[in-house]
């Protein structure tokens, strides 16, 4: 399977997004969920927060500051375990 990674403006905001599910499908909320997020430095930024949108929906926003690939993990834990990851690029405009 190919996944997309997508691409922004470094200093942009960038929205990243969790979907939890139990082993029967069903939307669950983890009772903590957090997020870390590498930095194309090699720096782990574990400052954010995540956001719930609605059962099983979580968000972060985080404003880039680097050109490079960022990687993202969100992790629940407690009333349902859950890991999940995600990655985008970013680059300087050329402007």
């Amino acid at each position: 399977m190919n996944q997309q990674i997508n691409s922004y403006t470094t200093g942009q905001r960038v929205r990243m997004r969790a979907t939890c599910w139990d082993l029967g499908g069903n939307l669950v909320d983890p009772t903590t969920i957090a997020i870390t997020i590498k930095l194309p430095s090699g720096t782990l930024d574990t400052s954010e927060t995540v956001v719930r949108d609605s059962l099983g929906n979580y968000h972060c926003d985080y404003t880039t500051a680097q050109d490079g690939a960022y990687v993202y993990r969100f992790v629940g834990t407690g009333a349902a375990v859950v890991a999940g990851e995600g990655e985008f690029i970013c680059s300087s405009s050329i402007v």
